[in-house]
């Protein structure tokens, strides 16, 4: 009887600092995750979207890149029935809800280069248009004239990519 006290005693004394060692263990660890610094996601990472406008007839492609400071680029593809395909890159800018670019693009097999606007709302992108002027070898939007956002929708689709 005295050996089985002896023997209680002695687990019990052992449970408590198997208790105890647990506790400060997990105390380590919650104080060494705590300092643990997790950077966020760099700003400086480029967001990729492609957008698309598809009939029986009809296609627009963009693949939009945009970085830093809103400064965006990409590809662009016009395939319209009853017009010359056209295919170019361009570069640009994003302001609050709308994209305001150059696009520069092979017709014909002439290189041209024109202004081009498009206005995000959602998951879509509408191109607005306005009348245009020539100056310095490209088109551009008449100063003080404001586009209408009522042409094509282009959808946000999955980048081929």
């Amino acid at each position: 009887m005295r050996h089985a006290k002896k023997l209680l005693n002695a687990l019990t004394i052992l449970l408590i600092l198997f208790v105890v060692s647990c506790n400060n263990e997990t105390e380590k660890t919650t104080v060494d995750t705590d300092t643990i610094k997790v950077a966020p996601p760099s700003s400086d990472d480029p967001a990729h979207f492609c957008y698309e406008f598809v009939t029986n007839q009809d296609t627009i492609q963009l693949e939009l890149v945009v970085g830093p400071d809103d400064m965006i680029s990409g590809d662009l593809l016009y395939q319209l029935a009853g017009k010359d395909r056209n295919k170019g890159t361009l570069k640009g800018v994003i302001q609050e809800d709308t994209i305001l670019a150059e696009y520069t693009f092979m017709s014909e097999g002439k290189q041209s280069v024109r202004e081009i606007t498009f206005l995000k709302k959602d998951s879509s992108l509408t191109e607005g248009y306005a009348a245009m002027e020539e100056a310095d070898g490209k088109m551009q939007f008449k100063a003080g004239v404001i586009p209408q956002y009522k042409g094509m929708k282009l959808m946000l689709t999955n980048c081929k990519n």
